[in-house]
């Protein structure tokens, strides 16, 4: 079964969801796409485990990457967020 759910909480998403798409501002295409890698079933004390806040920290990074994304990253340019332990692929931003 497959269940599209949109939200503009990221624990909210983070903690329901097995799969998130960030979204680019504008046009509406998706930023980044990530399986949520944390058991089920899913419990309230798992919103401050490092895990969860490693994933919410990525989201909150990428939507800030977006709010200034005036001059962005060049389609397929690797953005690096090394205290975090990700690595992104820059998607199309036209």
């Amino acid at each position: 079964m497959t269940i599209v759910f949109v939200t503009h909480d990221i624990d909210e998403a983070v903690l329901l969801s097995d799969r998130v798409l960030v979204m680019r501002r504008r046009p509406g295409q998706i930023r980044a796409d990530f399986e949520v890698p944390l058991a089920r079933p899913r419990t309230a004390e798992q919103l401050t485990s490092a895990e969860f806040n490693q994933l919410k920290k990525y989201c909150l990074e990428l939507l800030r990457e977006e709010s200034i994304a005036g001059e962005g990253a060049s389609e397929g340019e690797l953005v690096e967020l090394p205290h975090l332990g990700f690595t992104e692929r820059a998607k199309p931003s036209g």
